[in-house]
């Protein structure tokens, strides 16, 4: 069969309501969000994450989790210590000083 018929057939001759997922009510958009950003190194590629993030995301009302994986070089730590100061509302920084993984539950 092919899939337009197949389409019409199910969803009948309604036009579709796209204001609606899969025929729930739409999801109220919550007030605040945490932005979770894992750091392992790069620190090219952090400092242009992180002036995105300023860039396109509203410090007041949302939260930065740095998550520092290990020891990192000079440079990274500059970058997080930087972005942690000029936020300091808004920036919280995790460090996992030796890269060790959670364990997972039994």
């Amino acid at each position: 069969m092919k899939l337009l018929p197949l389409i019409r057939r199910i969803a009948g001759r309604r036009p579709l309501d796209w204001t609606r997922g899969a025929g729930r009510q739409a999801a109220e958009r919550p007030g605040t969000v945490d932005v979770v950003i894992p750091i392992y190194g790069a620190a090219e590629e952090l400092r242009v994450c992180l002036e995105s993030v300023e860039r396109e995301i509203d410090l007041a009302r949302h939260r930065v989790v740095l998550v520092v994986d290990g020891p990192q070089d000079d440079a990274v730590e500059s970058i997080v210590a930087g972005f942690a100061s000029a936020h300091p509302e808004a920036v919280r920084v995790l460090r996992n000083y030796d890269a060790v993984l959670a364990a997972p539950k039994p």
